[in-house]
């Protein structure tokens, strides 16, 4: 990639990093952490309804069958406070281009939470998890790609 867009945003379903470009390095200028989607479900929970095996039924049927909606919902949380940040970052510094890096797994997710008129000023949308990368090791990758 040749210029790199004013605005980087590199995320994944927990962690959440805007970078602007500024003469060829990327400053990082907003972080959010999203704890729900960082944390087990296990560990969220107070209430693990039949999580415990009983004798009546040897260890069978003990879950309450709501673990996957609820995941299914945060992960969806998640994706919209994504969203929401891309967008009132995009609103706030006037942005003309910008460039999405985001797990293959969210990323047409994340877009579809946006407006016509911001997914249409993406000029690099990278279907990566570079979330956990420097912001050197993630301009190492944009000129690789």
């Amino acid at each position: 990639m040749k210029n790199l867009p004013s605005l980087v945003v590199v995320t994944d379903r927990g962690h959440f990093r805007a970078y602007k470009a500024n003469d060829g390095t990327l400053v990082q200028t907003d972080v959010m952490e999203m704890a729900e989607a960082l944390e087990k479900l296990s560990d969220q929970l107070t209430d693990q309804a039949g999580g415990f095996p009983s004798s009546e039924s040897q260890g069978q049927g003990n879950s309450t069958g709501e673990r996957l909606p609820l995941e299914a919902e945060l992960e969806l949380r998640s994706i919209r406070r994504i969203g929401q940040r891309i967008q009132e970052l995009l609103n706030e510094h006037t942005i003309k281009d910008w460039g999405l890096i985001a797990a293959p797994e969210i990323n047409s997710a994340i877009l579809d939470q946006l407006s016509p008129a911001d997914r249409d000023k993406l000029t690099l949308n990278l279907k990566r998890n570079l979330a956990h990368q420097s912001p050197a090791e993630i301009k190492q990758r944009l000129t690789e790609a």
